[in-house]
């Protein structure tokens, strides 16, 4: 996985030696797509981004192609409290969103899995070490998980309004995205 800031490159054919060094950046389609994590956040006073994928398809909407935060606990009027936040713009387009149904806890680890399908996306926490991934969230999507786009992935910052933004603080454990809808007996975390 790349660290922050750093482009998924694919070589072209034939390999390059180390004098060509010619590379290209990697376009993943994904019309389904897992994102799973671990997570202990060690503040919430603003957005915390845990995964992103660079890029606002649409200039007018703040939406990015992709990101997973832990959100702030402020006085702001749209204040969401302290929640595990996904963002994104599905495959045609549109911006989405799912979050926790309760608001989870400074200092605590837990576990995600978002499963996005051509139809749908879940997103599932899991609260405790030897307890089940809970279903906290399913909303519908169109035309896939998300955007085709060439943005970049990161790991520890989310991009909101045009620009990279969000740095978590805090501890990040295994990122993993899979080009599947997992079930969650495949999740990282599973324990059965």
């Amino acid at each position: 996985m790349p660290s922050a800031g750093m482009r998924a490159l694919t070589p072209p054919s034939p390999p390059p030696t180390f004098r060509t060094g010619r590379w290209k950046k990697a376009t993943l389609e994904l019309p389904e797509v897992t994102l799973e994590g671990a997570f202990q956040c060690e503040g919430s006073e603003y957005f915390r981004g845990i995964l992103c994928k660079d890029g606002q398809p649409n200039p007018s909407f703040p939406f990015p192609l992709l990101q997973v935060v832990f959100t702030r606990a402020d006085p702001d009027p749209v204040n969401i409290g302290e929640h595990l936040v996904v963002q994104w713009t599905d495959g045609k387009g549109t911006g989405r969103m799912l979050k926790t149904i309760a608001p989870l806890a400074v200092g605590r680890w837990y576990a995600f899995a978002v499963v996005m399908t051509q139809t749908t996306a879940s997103l599932y926490v899991k609260h405790e070490a030897k307890k089940e991934y809970q279903l906290e969230q399913v909303v519908p999507i169109e035309g896939g998980a998300l955007l085709n786009a060439t943005g970049r992935w990161a790991v520890g910052r989310g991009f909101f309004d045009g620009k990279t933004d969000n740095p978590y603080y805090g501890w990040l454990d295994e990122i993993r995205i899979s080009k599947e809808a997992l079930p969650k007996e495949k999740f990282l975390f599973h324990h059965p």
